[in-house]
């Protein structure tokens, strides 16, 4: 394998991993709000029965609902918090003289005899 296609398979990998966290964060994002609905129906269900036996099976649903949306959410911002480390992995380079720097500059470490 010469150089230039494993380069274009390194990117292909690269983009495709970055697709699939795109669309897990999307998935994810639907299954959430759906679980929202769904928690706001029984609400207004569980206001208008009268029965305590429906009450309490309303309740139970409730529970797992919104273990079901915890567990969810905990997901949803352990992805972007994966995704932001990584935007931050490759925005920092590290400049010739070894201080870190962005995609702008050298970082300003307030030390610099140059400036």
């Amino acid at each position: 394998m010469d150089i230039r296609s494993f380069w274009f398979d390194l990117v292909e990998r690269v983009l495709a991993r970055q697709r699939m966290h795109r669309d897990r964060i999307r998935v994810i994002r639907g299954v959430l709000k759906e679980l929202r609905v769904r928690e706001r129906v029984l609400l207004d269900l569980q206001r208008t029965v009268t029965d305590d036996e429906q009450r309490e099976d309303l309740a139970g649903k409730l529970i797992v609902l919104r273990m079901q949306r915890t567990k969810g959410v905990r997901e949803l911002r352990a992805l972007r918090a994966e995704r932001l480390a990584a935007a931050r992995r490759k925005a920092v380079r590290v400049h010739a003289s070894g201080a870190p720097t962005t995609r702008i500059g050298p970082a300003s470490t307030g030390d610099d005899p140059q400036r």
